[in-house]
């Protein structure tokens, strides 16, 4: 009987075809991407140079002249007014009242001034320790503080008898 040889540490011989295969057809995407990208590329510059070609209509000449005008210290005032306002936290306010809901509380009012940071409730309540839990859960929120009571009264007219409130407060930076 012959004797068997068996060589465990030699690495079994991988077929190279598929390594082969999968390398043409990266460097095939890779060539179709640059070409793609090529033609795109002299596409727009062809398209940039046909548009600047292009006369421009009399109405547009207006539009563009008024859109090359100095800006007036006014205006520039009212854009910073208005990137300050929509710069506002409010979804942390909004979010806080949200949070500091009582059943047995209504608010009727949210008036908030931005510039301030403050914030004035107004609303009703069946009695006045709804009106307290509700400051209180108010003082808990973390984006409000300084919250006060600063009015309430009953409503004798009305059948139920609700008792309306004001709360002021601040949020915020600003305190």
């Amino acid at each position: 009987m012959k004797e068997l040889e068996l060589d465990f540490q030699r690495a079994p011989r991988a077929a190279l075809w598929p390594q082969a295969v999968l390398a043409l057809l990266a460097l095939a995407f890779a060539f179709d991407v640059a070409w793609t990208y090529a033609e795109t590329r002299s596409e727009v510059e062809r398209l940039r140079t046909r548009l600047e070609r292009l006369p421009v209509a009399p109405e547009r000449q207006s539009m563009l002249k008024v859109a090359q005008r100095p800006v007036s210290e006014e205006e520039l005032k009212f854009a910073r007014d208005t990137i300050r306002r929509l710069a506002t936290p409010w979804d942390a306010l909004f979010g806080a009242l949200e949070r500091s809901r009582i059943d047995s509380v209504v608010l009727l009012s949210v008036e908030p001034d931005p510039e301030d940071r403050s914030v004035l409730l107004q609303g009703e309540a069946r009695d006045y320790l709804a009106i307290l839990s509700y400051v209180e859960n108010l003082r808990e929120q973390p984006p409000l503080s300084r919250v006060h009571l600063t009015r309430h009264e009953s409503r004798q007219t009305e059948p139920q008898r609700p008792l309306q409130f004001s709360i002021s407060a601040s949020w915020g930076g600003k305190q």
